[in-house]
């Protein structure tokens, strides 16, 4: 949820006058991405001066999101409560972050009352773990950066049969890539030399993987392709390590982005999509093209 602080100048009925600063919530973004404005619905008087305050805010697109605020929140202690149709509940409760305006949702509960509560790293935003009903936990662990911030998520563990100990069910190994960039495009470009990529997404359980090739020169993904009995190196909780064995490939995802030899005057576009499903020996390809008329 995404908010600003203001301050306004409030009048007393006996002439004096007072600043107050308030923390608004301005939009609320869903799961899948989806942001939403939030409008002021209902406020009250300001005992003993001549002013208001919105008391509650809420949507006007059609998706009849309630957010209240705590009262506490007239203090600038951060609360966000916000209420959906359907009857469940999400607190944002966690935030700001240092230089942003943002909350975190950090208690959810549906209409019955089951609740999942969400713990964060330090001034990060990043998810520590999320504890369900019934107090088991889901974990979240990261690499640090150069200045010793978690920084790129290594692992989820799960609570195992045995109690106190932890399953991995997802581990995500990240490598350092150079960018050719330099010469690609007409004009001036701004792009860093390296950047660190996601390269394996890896299941222990299965031992299988998901692996991502990505265009040297525009960094794009260029090819993904699906691994069966693939091997790591390490399995350590802060560290990402690497991927000691690919193993088969079972399936595979590739785009036909430009291969560099001609600059280009805008963003890098596939026409192709060719798809390698498991156990069939041809390929599926889609074409994309995109038609320009003038009216």
């Amino acid at each position: 949820m995404n908010s600003v602080t203001k301050s306004r100048t409030i009048y007393y009925t006996n002439g004096n006058t007072a600043t107050i600063t308030e923390v608004l919530p301005l939009d609320i973004t869903e799961a899948n991405g989806t942001r939403r404005q939030l409008d002021c619905k209902t406020t009250e008087q300001i005992l003993g001066t001549y002013s208001t305050r919105c008391t509650s805010r809420g949507t006007s697109d059609g998706s009849f999101i309630k957010v209240y605020k705590n009262k506490a929140q007239y203090t600038n202690v951060p609360g966000f409560n916000a209420l959906y149709p359907d009857g469940s509940k999400v607190n944002f409760g966690y935030g700001p972050l240092s230089n942003a305006v943002r909350y975190f949702p950090d208690v959810i509960r549906d209409r019955n009352g089951n609740k999942i509560i969400v713990w964060y790293k330090n001034n990060t935003g990043r998810i520590n773990y999320i504890q369900d009903t019934l107090s088991r936990q889901i974990k979240f662990y990261y690499e640090n950066d150069a200045y010793g911030n978690p920084d790129k998520l290594v692992a989820v563990t799960v609570p195992a049969m045995t109690a106190g100990q932890e399953l991995q069910t997802v581990r995500f190994y990240y490598e350092d890539m150079t960018l050719n960039s330099s010469g690609k495009f007409v004009g001036q470009i701004t792009a860093p030399s390296t950047v660190r990529v996601l390269r394996y997404v890896y299941t222990p359980a299965t031992k299988t993987a998901f692996k991502y090739d990505y265009h040297p020169n525009y960094g794009m993904i260029k090819k993904i392709t699906r691994l069966v009995g693939t091997t790591v190196s390490s399995t350590a909780l802060t560290a990402t390590g690497n991927v000691s064995g690919d193993g088969l490939a079972a399936a595979t995802t590739e785009y036909d982005y430009p291969d560099g030899s001609s600059a280009l005057t805008d963003v890098p576009k596939y026409t192709k999509r060719t798809c390698k499903p498991p156990r069939i020996s041809a390929s599926l390809n889609w074409s994309f093209r995109v038609n320009s008329s003038s009216a």
